[in-house]
Parts: C-alpha cells; structure tokens; sequence
C-alpha cells in the first residue's frame, strides 16, 4: 500500500506534484515554458500554467508556488448562470 503524501501544507510543487494534483503533464509546461522563451511569447491569459504562472529553478528542477497555481485557476473559471 502506498502512502500519500499531504500537500495540504506544500508552498512549491514539483512538475510531477503539479501534475498529481492539477492533471497537467510535466511534458506539456516544460513546452510552454520552452515556446515562451524561445518565441518570445507575450503575457497571454489564454496560455496555460507555463506561460502564465511564474516558475522557479531549484536543483535543476522546475516548481511552481501553489497559491499562484491556484490563482491562475481561479481567474481561468468561468461563471456559469442556472438554466432556468
């Protein structure tokens, strides 16, 4: 059996934390990330977490805080009104 980690508390995820908890492949921000760079893309609200969410190098690995993970989401939601 095996044991969950609690990411309750977590400030900075890892490609594979982000892609546990959001569903978003590791493959997919590194390419955001990589075309941001390389195509000089502007600030897009649009894009995805790569391009729109600020990231951070440690060791060698990519992280994202989770506040601003969750801030991205939330201005990505779309209010729906009942259908009466």
């Amino acid at each position: 059996m095996q044991k969950r980690r609690d990411l309750s508390k977590a400030e900075y995820l890892d490609l594979q934390t982000v892609f546990d908890i959001y569903g978003i492949k590791p493959s997919t921000i590194k390419r955001e990330i990589w075309e941001q760079k390389a195509r000089k893309l502007d600030k897009d609200s649009k894009r995805g977490i790569g391009v729109s969410v600020p990231h951070y190098r440690l060791g060698g690995k990519i992280f994202f805080k989770k506040n601003e993970i969750d801030e991205f989401f939330e201005r990505m939601m779309v209010a729906v009104e009942p259908i009466e």
